[in-house]
């Protein structure tokens, strides 16, 4: 175990991409930190021939390695970059190009860390996704910290997850276990860059299951902030991304999900990645009993359904047996009013059924997602549950008066 105590550096990685934000993301990092002296950055700068970082060239600690755009691998690749540019901080910090800091972040993220070591954690680790800010406006200090919860298998292997705001008293001294990983907010120990190393060949979706997974393997405690730290731009409509830049970034995306299902495709196929297979503090069994999942199988326990946090948070004791499956199926949408979708509040609400009728799910489409299901004429429900759905039915509400109730039909596919 690192001896903390002789260095008290937070080596910040930040891996950006043609990203205006970056000059105010470094500025507000160190504006906000309680002691500046102590921060150290390591950026992957994948940017144009016009962008400038000169206002940072000669800070000390700060260490880039610049790369014309056309140049970069993906968000993976350049994470592992990052990486690559750590010596030897106490703590390190992983962030996006676009974040703004609550005042003596550094203090508090510190004090959390020590905090969970005293309470038995080796190795705490610290992630969530952050609440949105918007460049220009002020950052909203009312927003609630989030935790992520599942949302999910897709259709290439990883699961997905979701942010939910944290209700209740928030105490900001204080953690909670967490089941996933977010890649735009991570902090734990800066031997972490060597211990768990970004695989390059990565590119972007299933990085953060990955991560979840191999860091839970190297003996990492996942642990979400019950306090605000940081925020994170989102959307972020018109900002340049790798895939937009690259027409074949799909090859990168398919070599990537290979070798997520390589990872969690057991002992021998995770072996075949070296260094960014699994770890061997604990095994791929012992985080799905703690995250209550079932890769193979595509399960998910009612607990971590609910969205509920683990019960034990570095034992990988889950002891819960029930494992819901996960259902899908394209649900045709015919017979519905014509004018339907028009108006912001016309809505469709699906509704599955178990054999017995007991509602299984609904799922309510209105705006953008109304739309789409319309102009596609069916809408793929995907659902977990303990047993089959049976059937299904819908229910329209029009802003001009039209409500209809469907039928209840077969579920697709009995």
């Amino acid at each position: 175990m690192p001896d903390l105590s002789k260095d008290d550096r937070i080596f910040v990685q930040i891996a950006a991409y043609r990203d205006p934000e970056l000059l105010p993301t470094l500025r507000d990092c160190i504006a906000q930190a309680d002691a500046p002296e102590r921060l150290t950055f390591g950026i992957c700068w994948q940017h144009d021939a016009d962008d400038s970082l000169q206002e940072f060239a000669d800070r000390p600690g700060v260490r880039i390695l610049s790369v014309h755009y056309s140049q970069s691998r993906g968000a993976c690749w350049a994470r592992s970059e990052t990486q690559a540019l750590y010596q030897g901080e106490g703590y390190t910090l992983q962030i996006d190009s676009h974040h703004r800091f609550i005042r003596g972040w550094d203090t508090s993220l510190r004090a959390l860390l020590r905090g969970a070591r005293e309470r038995g954690s080796r190795k705490p680790l610290i992630t969530s996704y952050a609440p949105a800010y918007e460049p220009g406006k002020p950052v909203e200090h009312t927003a609630r910290p989030l935790r992520l919860v599942f949302d999910g298998f897709t259709e290439g292997g990883p699961f997905q997850v979701m942010p939910v705001a944290m209700q209740g008293h928030l105490n900001g001294a204080s953690l909670e276990p967490a089941r996933f990983l977010s890649a735009h907010f991570l902090f734990t120990l800066g031997c972490f860059c060597l211990e768990v190393p970004y695989d390059p060949k990565f590119y972007f979706f299933g990085e953060e299951p990955a991560m979840a997974l191999r860091a839970f393997t190297h003996g990492y405690d996942l642990f979400h902030p019950r306090c605000l730290v940081v925020w994170h731009h989102y959307g972020r409509e018109q900002a340049q991304r790798h895939w937009t830049d690259n027409k074949r970034w799909w090859l990168r995306n398919e070599r990537s999900l290979l070798r997520y299902r390589r990872l969690v495709g057991g002992d021998a196929a995770a072996d075949t990645l070296g260094e960014f297979g699994l770890g061997r503090a604990r095994t791929l069994e012992a985080y799905e009993r703690y995250a209550g999942l079932n890769l193979a199988d595509r399960r998910v326990s009612p607990r971590t359904l609910r969205g509920a946090p683990p019960l034990h948070p570095w034992l990988a004791r889950w002891t819960g047996k029930t494992l819901y499956r996960e259902y899908s199926a394209d649900l045709a949408l015919k017979g519905l009013p014509a004018d339907l979708g028009r108006h912001p509040d016309d809505s469709v609400c699906l509704t599955a059924h178990c054999p017995r009728g007991r509602v299984l799910q609904q799922r309510d489409l209105k705006g953008e997602s109304l739309l789409a299901a319309l102009a596609q004429g069916s809408y793929r429900m995907r659902l977990h549950a303990g047993e089959a759905p049976a059937s299904w039915s819908l229910h329209t509400r029009c802003a001009s008066g039209d409500v209809a109730t469907g039928k209840t039909q077969r579920w697709p596919g009995d």
